[in-house]
């Protein structure tokens, strides 16, 4: 009879029960859709696998294989962890953004002065590196190299910083609301595969775009070319006018 009316209560769903529902639904699909641009995929498709050889050594009698993943199941969940910490921190930076405020609007919004600041220095070959931060902040980045400048942004301060012989050009900018809050900043590397194609500069910006959601601007100093990084990738030879676009989004 119990059982009975636990499967009359699925079929009649309550009001908490479909909030619920909805809740788990939501979780799920903002973990899938994060999950889809990095590499938990591969993650995701190893637990499968092991999963379903457990699963069958549970149905059929393979003692030894169910207990070999039932000994070895505390340290898979630890490497886990390890490995992939970064996308970790992300995941949980992309909930927190779909589920709080958004900020407010930025008056006087420096996009002009970044904008043309990054052009002249395309222009002129003189590579630069700037971190706009978003929700993440940018703070922890600036210890052990960083000059803490907190001035109001603008285009001759970002081409003094990145002049060549200038004691601040080798290093990141990082640019909080309209204050250029620190130069000289040395920045994680990214690890990832895609990152051997680069050079210390581009994969300062690549490893800096996985760990927080800001938008990075990278001049190459040989060829010139812009390069921007956003949650971990990256846009190569970006013309101006899809420069200024991107800017005027992230100060929307």
């Amino acid at each position: 009879m119990a059982q009975l009316r636990r499967f009359i209560a699925i079929l009649h769903p309550g009001v908490w029960d479909i909030v619920e529902i909805l809740i788990m639904a939501t979780v799920f699909y903002l973990i899938i859709s994060f999950a889809s641009r990095t590499r938990t995929v591969s993650l995701l498709k190893g637990l499968c696998v092991l999963a379903l050889v457990y699963i069958l050594a549970n149905v059929l009698p393979l003692m030894t294989i169910r207990t070999l993943i039932s000994d070895l199941l505390p340290s898979i969940v630890l490497c886990i962890v390890i490995l992939f910490a970064p996308e970790m921190r992300r995941g949980l930076t992309e909930l927190g953004k779909n589920t709080t405020f958004k900020r407010t609007k930025q008056t006087n919004a420096p996009v002009r002065e970044i904008y043309n600041a990054v052009v002249a220095l395309s222009e002129q070959k003189c590579g630069a590196l700037i971190a706009i931060e978003r929700h993440v902040g940018l703070h922890g980045y600036v210890a052990p190299s960083g000059v803490v400048i907190d001035a109001d942004v603008s285009t001759p301060l970002l081409l003094n910083i990145f002049y060549p012989k200038s004691p601040l050009h080798d290093g990141a900018v990082l640019i909080i609301g309209r204050k250029i809050h620190a130069a000289a900043c040395h920045v994680p590397l990214s690890t990832k595969q895609l990152a051997q194609l680069m050079g210390t500069r581009h994969c300062a910006g690549l490893g800096l775009s996985e760990e927080t959601d800001a938008l990075v601007i990278c001049v190459s100093e040989e060829t010139g070319h812009i390069s921007l990084f956003e949650d971990g990738r990256w846009d190569r030879n970006v013309p101006a006018s899809n420069l200024l676009k991107r800017l005027l989004e992230v100060y929307a």
